[in-house]
């Protein structure tokens, strides 16, 4: 039921990629010193865009858009009106972030943009568990640059689409962008976030991203933008646009604090043409490129710093590329004379293998000789960057820096590990993710049969994560975490992975864990697929090249037939029948450079023997399978990339397939499930959200009310014990929404109301209010305020109550004006009140 990533050389134990996709990987037989080591970020990026545009070689410039508007045609369908997703987090834990802007008039207000998450802020500095998303009314996942007009902070940019690679060939990928996310250009918003409009429009071009906005600091319409595409100008706030210098691969710049014609720009990223230093003295009307002292065999991307009151003085970090041959050195260099000569300053290889990925060079500017150096850790120098401290010890992989603006030992910090900050210049580290649920999952994640508040999941370069009813969650494994499950019988036994099929087991919880992995060897994803047996789940079945079946919860294997030589994918065994299992399978490359395609097999056996059961369905890579809950031969598939059909039926063991997509979005689909009591209830999950059928796939509806504006669907899982359908998802963590729909004979009778819902007094709220409600018996209550896109953006009480009448402070000041839901919930039962914010 889930899918995975692989690639061809091993990764000398490093994961850390990118989306939750494909990325497969085949373990050398050659010795280690003689494999070539490839960043696991790299490969994941370009599957990213295999998964999605495979069998061609590229994705539609405008499918995601197009996908959205018949998302939103779709969503006046909603199935289930009453009923809205809910966080379940985790929201102790951020996901991998790309960018920080800090308010130079409230510095207590920030701004991070996350990678898979969109945009988020907070009004206290990031405490407090702070963290809330900010609806743009646009289909955002990553919010890749953000900035503040100095002059005029309501004023603020923000651009999207996360790319590192331009129409490149590399690892046999041709033409090839890498990228991580879809982008939809620049969005502005003037009156400080609360609403947003395009000014850059690039929703027809996800393929482009926006990698660094600089503006004027005296004149909010004057603006710089760093892209894909080049640098671009708009000295009229938007309206108009002028690439100033056409060279692709822009990756950063930086401005003259007082002369707003002269600028320096970086360009270039994994051997892009024209990469480089360029310096314009005339507002970008002529250029020249910077060369003497500048690296020449560098093939990463730069990244730019400039003295805060010495323009002269500019800094460079100049990664270079993603595999062993390149990791010869990062690059600290920096210019005393405005560009003209440059010279280095430390070959310290901080970025190591990410030298196209994540590096930057920070100067404080309230002291200039304390420089930050991060790439995989992060570094302090106190003398310009020469020497340098210990390595901090928090999250790797660093993306951006921003300093306080008038606290000379405040910093903020941005990795794949979320957001950290210092407040004693780098002597002690923070984590800030409190409330920040952009994590990551990858499909795979396990659910409790006998316990509603138990579920497990892997998450990018983030680890495992065991969730026990709270939306903090614990961490119980690391790497990249991968496929996860809880024993039917009993949740004291679970599973854990790590990139390439690494499996650990616990009877115990995590208190103690035992590897339990199959024999190394052949093709496997970099995500690979696991799964128990439900009728018997003392057995599973783990995919490499071919499917290793064990009796004996892991303890000892036994190998199968190689399939077609591709890595397994995706997984599902049948519900009443432990010998009857559906695998997926695809190749690393496009068809016409290996010869090869998707496939899908079964065996009744029990892995005796397996029979090719693709037959006419398309070429397209097959991201999940579901059983149905009692009769093995009905099943579906479901079909990532663009221009084909998503979801697939047998009704007849796989002999034959029908396309039962229909109306559903021509979006990526990555996840189904199918209801265990009401199996012609089927649920897929895609790029844009989830849809259900409630006729086997004859026709479909929304089920995305509560969902942020852009929600990229790993995985999806229905939980028997409290009949949730949870989603695991690729940015925001993972929701859950309840079914309420059952077998007529099922139909219980609802329990009284233990509890009285009575007011919210005033409403409309301008600053304060005050919720009453009345308990029959004593209980825990929670009270939460969501927005209308079913967010939770606060938590107002969550505590025991004796029984009688209870009030609750309803503080508004950090709320924007709007309609809000504030639901009460007691011992599993809710009641909501409509609650408007006025100013």
């Amino acid at each position: 039921m889930r899918t995975s990533p692989f690639r061809w050389f091993l990764l000398g134990g490093v994961g850390f990629v990118i989306l939750a996709v494909l990325t497969w990987a085949l373990r050398s037989t050659a010795p280690a010193s003689d494999a070539l080591d490839v960043s696991g970020a790299a490969r994941a990026l370009m599957f990213w865009e295999l998964q999605r545009s495979y069998p061609s070689a590229r994705f539609p410039s405008e499918g995601f858009t197009v996908a959205v508007a018949q998302r939103q045609a779709l969503n006046a369908r909603q199935a289930e009106p009453g009923t809205i997703w809910t966080p379940m987090g985790p929201t102790n834990n951020g996901g991998r972030t790309l960018a920080i802007a800090i308010n130079p008039e409230r510095p207590e207000s920030i701004w991070i943009g996350s990678a898979g998450g969109g945009l988020w802020r907070s009004y206290q500095s990031g405490l407090n568990a702070s963290w809330i998303p900010v609806p743009t009314g646009h289909p955002v996942t990553a919010a890749s640059a953000i900035a503040l007009a100095p002059s005029d902070t309501s004023v603020i940019y923000l651009g999207t689409g996360e790319v590192y690679r331009y129409q490149d060939t590399r690892g046999g990928v041709v033409d090839r962008p890498t990228r991580g996310t879809y982008g939809i250009g620049l969005l502005k918003s003037t009156d400080g976030g609360a609403t947003w409009a395009p000014m850059l429009d690039w929703s027809l071009n996800q393929e482009r991203g926006i990698q660094r906005i600089r503006v004027n600091p005296t004149d909010p319409d004057d603006v710089w933008v760093a892209t894909t595409e080049g640098l671009y100008r708009s000295t009229d706030g938007g309206a108009t646009w002028t690439n100033v210098h056409p060279v692709v691969m822009a990756t950063d710049l930086v401005l003259h604090p007082t002369d707003p014609d002269w600028a320096i720009v970086a360009h270039g990223n994994l051997e892009s043409v024209g990469r480089g230093l360029y310096r314009t003295t005339d507002g970008g009307a002529t250029w020249s490129q910077l060369t003497s002292g500048v690296p020449t065999g560098f093939i990463g991307k730069i990244i730019l710093d400039i003295h805060p009151t010495d323009p002269d003085i500019v800094y460079a970090s100049v990664g270079n590329g993603l595999t062993t041959s390149d990791f010869t050195s990062t690059w600290l260099i920096r210019t005393l004379d405005g560009g003209t000569t440059w010279s280095t300053v430390t070959t310290l290889d901080y970025a190591i293998y990410q030298g196209w990925f994540a590096h930057y060079v920070g100067i404080n500017p309230h002291n200039p000789s304390q420089v930050f150096l991060a790439g995989v850790p992060l570094y302090r120098s106190s003398d310009g960057g020469f020497t340098t401290d210990q390595e901090a010890p928090i999250h790797v992989d660093h993306h951006a820096i921003a300093f306080h603006p008038t606290d000379p030992n405040v910093a903020y910090f941005a990795s794949d590990g979320g957001i950290f900050r210092t407040t004693d210049g780098g002597l002690t580290y923070e984590d800030l993710n409190a409330g920040y649920q952009t994590l990551q999952f990858y499909n795979g994640t396990g659910h409790a049969a006998t316990d509603s508040l138990l579920a497990i999941g892997g998450a990018q370069d983030n680890g495992t994560w065991l969730w026990t009813g709270s939306e903090t969650w614990l961490k119980v494994g690391g790497g990249d975490g991968s496929w996860a499950a809880i024993d039917p019988t009993d949740a004291d036994v679970q599973y854990r992975s790590s990139q390439f099929l690494n499996i650990s087991r616990t009877t115990n919880r995590w208190a103690t864990s035992t590897a339990i992995s199959p024999p190394f060897g052949g093709p496997t994803a970099f995500i690979a697929p696991y799964v128990l047996a439900p009728s018997q789940p003392d057995r599973l079945y783990a995919g490499r090249d071919r499917i290793y079946r064990s009796d004996d919860r892991g303890t000892t294997w036994t190998s199968g037939a190689v399939l077609d030589g591709n890595a397994a994918v995706g997984m599902a065994v049948s519900p009443t029948d432990p010998d009857v299992v559906f695998v997926t399978t695809a190749p690393d490359r496009l068809p016409t450079l290996r010869g090869q395609r998707t496939g899908v097999f079964v065996t009744r056996n029990g892995g005796t023997s397996w029979t090719n059961i693709t037959g006419a369905l398309p070429d397209r890579i097959f991201m999940d399978v579901a059983v149905h809950p009692t009769d093995d031969q009905i099943a579906y598939l479901v079909a990532s990339g663009f221009g084909a059909g998503h979801v697939f039926k047998t009704t007849n063991g796989g002999a034959t397939w029908a396309d039962v997509t229909g109306t559903l979005p021509d979006a990526p689909t990555s996840a189904v499930v199918v209801d265990p009591l009401l199996p012609d209830e089927v649920y897929v999950g895609t790029d844009v959200g989830v849809f259900v059928s409630r006729d086997g796939g004859a026709s479909w509806a929304s089920f995305n009310a509560g969902l942020p504006e852009a929600v990229l669907v790993m995985d999806l899982a229905i939980s028997p014990m409290d009949r949730t359908l949870r989603v695991g998802t690729h940015g925001n963590g993972m929701w859950k929404r309840p079914l309420v729909r059952l077998p007529v004979a099922n139909e219980p009778t609802a329990p009284p109301p233990t509890f009285v819902f009575e007011s919210i007094a005033p409403n409309p709220v301008r600053d304060r209010a005050i919720l009453a409600f009345r308990l029959d018996a004593p209980g825990r209550a929670r009270v939460a305020v969501y927005d209308t896109q079913g967010r939770r953006v606060a938590v107002l009480s969550d505590q025991e109550h004796a029984a009688g009448r209870h009030t609750v402070p309803f503080e508004t000041e950090q709320l924007a004006a709007g309609t809000y839901i504030v639901r009460l919930e007691v011992n599993g039962q809710t009641d909501s009140r409509q609650a408007t914010v006025v100013r």
